[in-house]
């Protein structure tokens, strides 16, 4: 508790203090040093590459960030924040992508709240 304002607050480590010892980056559990790696999963896996698909051959490629690319005096700042300007097109790719994960957030949540 934090004396000048009352507050309480959690430890920074405290999801970590909850967990058996071989579960994290502790050396001395016995463990490699590198911890466990968990994954949770709740519902399906959701694809869009039939969206993607049907999107590329009405538009073309989508457009995808390649990291740092070289600079040139040609490729200015300008040029560069273009690319990451969305085509109407492309917001309605992204619609219907959200939709989709929209309806499966709803029937998972129909499913859980059962």
């Amino acid at each position: 508790q934090d004396e000048v304002s009352g507050k309480t607050y959690l430890r920074r480590d405290f999801v970590k203090s909850l967990l058996p010892s071989f579960l994290c980056n502790n050396d001395s559990s016995g463990g490699d040093g590198k911890g466990l790696r968990i994954q949770i999963q709740f519902g399906h896996e959701i694809k869009f590459d039939d969206l993607i698909k049907e999107h590329e051959e009405k538009h073309g490629k989508l457009w995808k960030y390649r990291g740092k690319e070289p600079t040139s005096e040609s490729n200015n700042t300008a040029i560069q924040q273009e690319n990451w300007v969305s085509s109407r097109e492309e917001r309605i790719l992204y619609s219907k992508i959200v939709k989709r994960i929209e309806m499966h957030l709803e029937v998972l949540t129909k499913e859980v709240c059962r």
